[in-house]
């Protein structure tokens, strides 16, 4: 599900958002504590980065819509760019312990479906509600949900192949 197809229902999008997460908390429980913490399992990221990666960017989306519904511009939208922030989560997070990762992207995962639920439709739907960008808040929420799960879900499963190559 991305921008240029149609625009989803809020049932389509928080269905899309479930689904990808599942399938990529099998792929996460189907792998060994080593395979977390392998260097460069996935391009140049332990697959225990992605954890922290997936959390930080639905957190940033529910600061930016929930700043922006009030009519405000959030500081961070025009703050670093994608590496710096990637880099920055990575830094951030490299030594924390896996439990304590999954525990807290679990924990965002909920966050954020519960907001998803929550916020009402014509607020994702509807062009021009936040004053820092005039498109639909869906696509930003694809892109930080279900795209999201989506995109690394797919690079798990390339680098699972690959491993299994080795």
């Amino acid at each position: 599900m991305t921008e240029e197809m149609q625009t989803p229902t809020k049932e389509e999008l928080i269905a899309y958002m479930q689904d990808e997460h599942a399938k990529l908390e099998e792929i996460f429980n189907s792998l060994t504590e080593a395979q977390f913490h392998q260097e460069n399992f996935v391009d140049q990221w332990r697959v225990k980065d992605i954890l922290p990666h997936i959390r930080a960017w639905e957190q940033r989306m529910m600061f930016l819509i929930k700043t922006g519904l009030k009519g405000e511009t959030p500081d961070l939208l025009y703050g670093k760019d994608t590496d710096e922030y990637n880099k920055n989560i990575y830094l951030e997070n490299k030594d924390t312990p896996l439990k304590e990762l999954r525990q807290a992207y679990e924990a965002s995962y909920q966050e954020t479906l519960e907001f998803l639920q929550e916020i009402p439709s014509e607020k994702l739907f509807t062009p021009n509600v936040v004053p820092w960008d005039e498109r639909p808040l869906w696509g930003l929420v694809v892109g930080n949900t279900g795209g999201h799960y989506e995109e690394h879900r797919e690079s798990l499963e390339t680098a699972l192949k690959n491993y299994g190559d080795e």
